[in-house]
């Protein structure tokens, strides 16, 4: 079976794990993958504390299931960094923040296809910084879900510095403002989507880049919205006054997806009432009897309980693929699925 690890909100690595399999010999697994100490390793299902003497099987965890890691707070940080190859492949690769730029170009090497291109002979880039191998991610200000874009030639070739490759046309000209104020790179990220990145002048509200995200997005500029940390921000602030710094992330949500809760409930067949269980509270929607578990997702993730986190749904302890219909899972009028959140 598949089993996920997350930490602080990302999803770090995916393992092949049989359920008999004890909890000391996956915190091994995972702590050889991430280069920590298995005794540093907190695992948790479900807000229950994992034993190591104990097998998954005893816990009820399920194919697809995710395990949560905690770790104590002088252990070193985790971050998962997004390494961008094109706008349709895109790498989360979970690393200490204390790796070098060479680990990351190593655990690149695994995932990317030997046909495609040599990582070895790639720039990664950074906020305009083309990374040195010898340097570390701290020295970069690289933090969670920071955007790597991995730069390569068409023949594969290895390119120096000293060539003349610019990968960043007038950047030193476009990255000053006339008030000498810098500009700073913000990451967007969108529900079914690729991320993308912008240049922002940090004393202009967020609302000055509207037409820019309408016209990469399709998302009409009354319909953006903006969350940060799980909080919808103000468009009408600046990045200087919302504390967004350089090469952080924003949530862009798109406010035409309809609010389907909480109505009542319609009585035609093709309808039907859920009640969505996020512990201290319950959500009941009524949503199509047809309708796609992602299309739930978007909907509840508007919800001011949520405000944009990323979530899971779980029926009967089953984790529910987004690209299915909440009918395959066999749920009907007034079921109840519980909503899993990725935030610790």
């Amino acid at each position: 079976m598949q089993l996920r690890i997350t930490h602080r909100g990302n999803e770090l690595l995916t393992l092949p794990i049989e359920l008999s399999t004890q909890v000391i010999d996956v915190k091994s697994s995972v702590a050889n993958s991430l280069g920590l100490s298995p005794s540093d390793i907190i695992l948790t299902v479900n807000g229950v504390y994992l034993e190591d003497s104990r097998s998954l099987k005893e816990y009820s965890v399920k194919e697809f299931g995710s395990l949560q890691l905690h770790l104590p707070i002088n252990s070193q940080k985790i971050v998962s960094v997004r390494a961008v190859i094109s706008p349709e492949e895109v790498h989360s690769i979970p690393l200490r923040s204390d790796s070098t730029v060479a680990a990351l170009r190593s655990e690149l090497n695994k995932r990317v296809s030997a046909q495609s291109f040599d990582p070895q002979n790639a720039f990664l880039i950074y906020s305009h910084y083309v990374l040195e191998d010898s340097r570390t991610l701290e020295e970069y200000g690289i933090t969670d879900n920071a955007g790597i874009t991995v730069a390569h030639t068409l023949d594969g070739g290895k390119l120096t510095p000293s060539e003349p490759y610019d990968y960043c046309t007038d950047f030193n000209e476009k990255s000053v403002l006339a008030s000498g104020q810098k500009m700073i790179v913000v990451h967007f990220l969108v529900e079914n989507g690729d991320p993308f990145t912008f240049m922002l002048d940090p004393t202009k509200p967020l609302r000055n880049v509207s037409r820019s995200i309408e016209l990469k997005t399709g998302i009409p500029s009354t319909h953006q919205g903006y969350i940060l940390s799980g909080v919808k921000v103000d468009p009408e602030k600046t990045p200087q006054e919302l504390e967004i710094g350089d090469g952080e992330s924003l949530y862009l949500n798109d406010g035409r997806v309809p609010e389907m809760y909480p109505t009542s409930p319609k009585n035609r067949d093709s309808d039907m009432v859920v009640i969505f269980d996020l512990g201290r509270h319950r959500i009941r929607m009524t949503v199509p009897g047809d309708c796609r578990v992602n299309e739930v997702i978007q909907a509840l993730q508007t919800h001011h309980l949520l405000n944009g986190q990323r979530i899971d749904l779980f029926f009967n302890d089953i984790r529910l693929d987004p690209r299915k219909r909440l009918y395959e899972y066999g749920i009907i009028n007034e079921s109840v699925v519980n909503i899993g959140t990725q935030f610790l």
